[in-house]
C-alpha cells in the first residue's frame, strides 16, 4: 500500500469531517457528545486509510464512467511518429528538478522534526516522574514538582507543584486533575500528538487539536460544577491559576490559556436536550461517502505459483494478448459506443483491457521501443513498440513503466503494470495497433480473448 495514498486519505478524511463536525455538531450538542464526535473523527482519520473493501465496481467512481475514456481526448502519434525515432523531451529547468522527491524529502524532514519533538514531551514525563517524589493515593499517582502554578494530568499521572499539593486549593485542583484521569482524556491527545506528527503540514490537525484541548476542559468544568462544587469559588480559582504555560504539551493543564472561555461557559451553564446527541450521527453519511471514495478497492488476484509460460499464437502475426488470459476481467472492444458521461458516439481506437492495478502488460511481439512517455494528460503512462516496417502498438494508461526507448523487447517480456494514469477513471490497459499510419482493431492482430 502506497504511503502517499493512506497519507492522503487521512489528510482528506480529518479535514472534511473536522468542518462537518462544525457545521453540524460543535457548540449544538453536549460536551460529552462533542468529545465522542471528535474521537470518532480521530479514529476514522486512523483506520480508512487501512480499510481495503473488494469490489470489482467503486460505487462512487462508476456514476462518473464506464471505463474512463474520454471522448474529447485525441492523440495524433499514428502516422506522426517516423520509424524508430526516439522522442527526447527538451531540458529545462523544470524537468531537471524532481518535485516529488523534493517534497517527500521535505515531508519527511518535518515528520523527523515534529517526531523528535514528541518524543522529548515523552521524555519529559518520564523525567518528572522518575526525578520527583511521587505519592499514590486511591489509583491516583501524583508527582510533585518544583514548578509554581502547575498542574496536569496524563494516564493515571498528576503533576502538581508541591506549594498546590500544600495549600488550601489543592481538593479542587486535584479534583479537576483526577476526573481528566477518569475520563481517559490522555489517550484522546496521545493519538492526536501521533497524528500530528505525520499531518504537521496540515492545517486542520491544529485546528481539531484546539478543538479537542477545548471540549476537554469544558466537559471536566462541567462535571465538577454539576457535581456541586460552588461555581464562583471555581471560576476565581480558574482566573488565579490562568497561564499560557504548557511545559508538558501532552497534559491536560488545569493553568490552560482557555481561562476566558471557560468562565463564560460555567456563567452560561448550557444544557441541551437528551436527543440531541442524536446530531453524532451527522457524521455517518460524510464517513460513508469517504469510504465509499477510499475504500472500495479493484481486488487484486494472488499471484500464480507455477511457472510463467505463455503460448504464442499461430495466426494474426504470432501477437500475443497484452496481458495473460485471466489476469484481466473484461474487455471493451474496438468501434463506436456511446460515452457514460458525455451521451455521444465516438470512436473507441483500441481494446481495454479491465485489470487490477499492478498486473504485469507484455509485449505482444518482438519489437523496440521508440517512445517512452510519463504523462497525466491524455493517454496518461504510455509506451509504444515498433513491430516491424509498418505496424506499431501503443499500452496506454500505465503505473510502472519498467523499459526505456531503444530498448530491444522479446515476446511476453514485461513493459510495466496496469494504472489509471491520463483520463482514466479505473485501472485498466488501453491498447492500440497501427498499421500503415492508420489506427486498426487489435482484434484482427490478437489471439481471441
Amino acid at each position: 500500500m502506497s504511503l502517499i495514498r493512506c497519507l492522503g486519505i487521512s489528510v482528506c478524511t480529518l479535514s472534511v469531517l473536522i468542518v462537518w463536525y462544525r457545521l453540524t455538531i460543535h457548540s449544538k450538542t453536549s460536551f460529552s457528545t462533542q468529545r465522542s464526535a471528535l474521537c470518532s473523527i480521530l479514529l476514522v482519520s486512523f483506520l480508512l486509510p487501512f480499510i481495503q473493501i473488494e469490489w470489482f465496481e467503486n460505487p462512487f467512481v462508476a456514476l462518473l464512467s464506464n471505463y474512463g475514456e474520454a471522448p474529447i481526448f485525441i492523440d495524433y502519434w499514428a502516422g506522426t511518429l517516423p520509424v524508430l525515432e526516439e522522442k527526447s523531451p527538451k531540458e529545462s529547468f523544470y524537468n531537471t528538478l524532481n518535485y516529488q522527491n523534493l517534497l517527500l524529502l521535505l515531508y519527511g524532514l518535518g515528520v523527523f522534526v515534529f517526531g523528535i519533538r514528541f518524543l522529548l514531551q515523552l521524555g519529559q514525563f518520564c523525567y518528572l516522574i522518575l526525578s520527583n517524589k511521587v505519592i499514590k493515593q486511591n489509583n491516583y499517582h501524583y508527582v510533585l514538582v518544583k514548578k509554581p502554578n502547575y498542574a496536569a494530568a496524563f494516564m493515571h499521572y498528576i503533576i502538581i507543584s508541591e506549594h498546590i499539593w500544600a495549600s488550601e486549593d489543592k481538593l479542587l485542583i486535584a479534583q479537576h486533575e483526577r476526573k481528566h484521569v477518569d475520563l481517559w482524556h490522555s489517550t484522546d491527545r496521545f493519538l492526536t500528538e501521533v497524528l500530528y506528527v505525520f499531518q504537521w503540514f496540515n492545517p486542520f490537525i491544529y485546528w481539531f487539536r484546539k478543538e479537542l484541548i477545548a471540549i476537554h476542559e469544558f466537559q471536566v468544568d462541567q462535571a465538577l460544577v454539576a457535581g456541586g462544587i460552588d461555581s464562583i469559588q471555581y471560576q476565581q480559582l480558574i482566573a488565579q491559576y490562568a497561564t499560557s504555560s504548557n511545559q508538558f504539551r501532552l497534559g491536560n493543564h488545569f493553568s490552560h490559556s482557555l481561562t476566558l472561555n471557560r468562565i463564560k461557559m460555567i456563567a452560561q451553564n448550557k444544557s441541551f436536550h437528551l436527543f440531541s446527541a442524536y446530531r453524532i450521527l451527522l457524521l455517518i453519511p460524510a464517513i460513508g461517502i469517504l469510504v465509499s471514495l477510499f475504500a472500495f478497492q479493484t481486488p487484486t488476484f494472488p499471484k500464480d505459483t507455477r511457472p510463467y509460460t505463455l503460448s504464442i499464437a499461430t495466426e494474426n502475426k504470432h501477437f500475443i494478448l497484452p496481458i495473460e488470459t485471466g489476469k484481466f476481467q473484461k474487455t471493451v472492444g474496438y468501434g463506436m459506443r456511446l460515452h457514460a458521461i458525455y451521451k455521444i458516439e465516438k470512436l473507441h481506437t483500441g481494446v481495454d483491457f479491465i485489470a487490477p492495478l499492478g498486473t504485469p502488460i507484455l509485449a505482444v511481439q518482438n519489437a523496440t521501443v521508440i517512445r517512452v512517455q510519463h504523462s497525466e494528460k491524455g493517454y496518461g503512462n504510455n509506451v509504444i513498440l515498433q513491430i516491424d516496417e509498418k505496424t506499431q502498438v501503443m499500452y496506454a494508461h500505465m503505473d510502472l513503466i519498467q523499459v526505456e526507448v531503444n530498448q530491444k523487447i522479446t515476446q511476453a517480456g514485461v513493459i510495466g503494470t496496469v494504472g489509471n494514469t491520463g483520463l482514466s477513471t479505473k485501472p485498466h490497459l488501453h491498447f492500440e495497433v497501427v498499421e500503415e499510419g492508420n489506427k486498426v482493431d487489435p482484434k484482427d492482430f490478437l489471439p481471441s480473448y
